[in-house]
């Protein structure tokens, strides 16, 4: 879990990504999303983008 958090805060979606197995569900509703590995991916590409990181 500290491992996908770390990439989460680096900006590495795509890495966390990768952590995730290919037939992952997502148990929580997410309007406009899939339930799927892609879809939590796409949730927290729109998170980064609403919520970036200031340095």
């Amino acid at each position: 879990m500290e491992r996908l958090y770390d990439l989460i805060n680096a900006g590495d979606i795509d890495g966390f990504g990768d952590l995730l197995a290919d037939d992952f569900v997502e148990h929580e509703d997410m309007p406009g999303l899939e339930r799927s590995k892609e879809g939590v991916e796409q949730l927290f590409h729109m998170y980064r983008a609403a919520f970036p990181i200031c340095e």
